[in-house]
């Protein structure tokens, strides 16, 4: 059975598909959004996080590594991220679980064994199983496998994609794929390529496929102020839903700050923003904002 990198496995997920969900995490991401949620899910395989504030500087991490990545320093531990191996032995003897792997090789029938304890909850709520990421389709042998046997054992599933990737995947998992959550992140391909790693003509070209082959799909929007926050992309986000009108949704997704902690534990620089996390008056300005230019079926 094919082994993939999983992160996470999240339980009682309410926002991301219907009913009550298992979300799982694989790492490996085809853009870099510069305002990613999961920047450790970024790269394909494992790799060091370090939580400063719980490091008590005790030192015994240090002989263990072979790379000679973890130093002493004044308060805390050192890390040179870029001599790090991920070899996960630092972690076992961390006192104070400052220091963990981001990822971990796992077989898709050791992920659904773990899933379908919450088979109960997913028939009640008519929830089930998201696949999600960085991309999960950067995985699709595995994310096809795991799919497959969440079918088969009567599960709702849903993927969630930025939809940069080969149609080649799209076309592999769509039997076993009850809803597609798609990401539309921005309208200019110039600028998406400036904030998100990639122009989008390939994504929009794949919305456009699994629209045409009868997926069920929920279009989902990441709203970032001084980004993309501009009646310019609105209005494409309102001709996108007339575009498709068998959409299940539009979803508005606004910033939020919970990656900036996530980016300083794996040795990178965060994306912030002045303004902070979005405050309720503007998420209640940017609904209101669609809806007067005609946007259906917004969430």
């Amino acid at each position: 059975m094919t082994k993939g990198i999983v992160f996470d496995i999240q339980k009682f997920a309410l926002d991301d598909g219907p009913g009550i969900r298992t979300v799982v995490f694989l790492k490996g991401c085809t853009l870099h959004c510069a305002w990613c949620c999961n920047p450790e899910s970024q790269h394909k395989n494992p790799e060091l996080g370090f939580h400063t504030t719980r490091c008590n500087n005790c030192g015994d991490c240090i002989s263990l590594c072979s790379e000679k990545a973890l130093t002493a320093g004044t308060s805390t531990v050192v890390i040179n991220f870029d001599q790090c191996s991920a070899c996960g032995k630092c972690t076992e003897v961390c006192p104070k679980n400052a220091l963990r792997i981001f990822g971990y090789s796992v077989t898709a029938e050791e992920i659904i064994k773990e899933v379908i304890k919450d088979e109960a909850y997913f028939k009640n709520s008519g929830g089930g199983l998201t696949l999600s990421g960085g991309e999960a389709l950067v995985q699709v042998d595995f994310s096809f496998e795991l799919l497959k046997l969440a079918k088969e054992k009567g599960l709702h599933t849903c993927i969630e994609t930025a939809g940069n990737i080969p149609q080649s995947s799209l076309l592999k998992v769509l039997p076993y794929v009850d809803r597609f959550l798609f990401d539309y992140k921005h309208t200019n391909p110039e600028l998406h390529k400036k904030w998100i790693g990639a122009t989008n003509e390939l994504i929009l070209s794949n919305f456009d496929f699994l629209y045409r082959s009868g997926a069920e799909i929920m279009m989902r929007c990441p709203i970032i102020p001084t980004v993309n926050d501009t009646d310019e992309h609105f209005n494409c986000i309102v001709a996108m839903s007339r575009k498709y009108p068998r959409l299940k949704g539009v979803e508005v997704m606004p910033y939020h700050e919970y990656g900036v902690d996530k980016y300083l534990q794996i040795g990178r620089k965060p994306f912030r923003l002045e303004t902070g996390t979005a405050t309720k008056l503007q998420k209640q300005g940017w609904k209101d904002r669609l809806e007067q230019m005609g946007s259906k079926n917004l969430i």
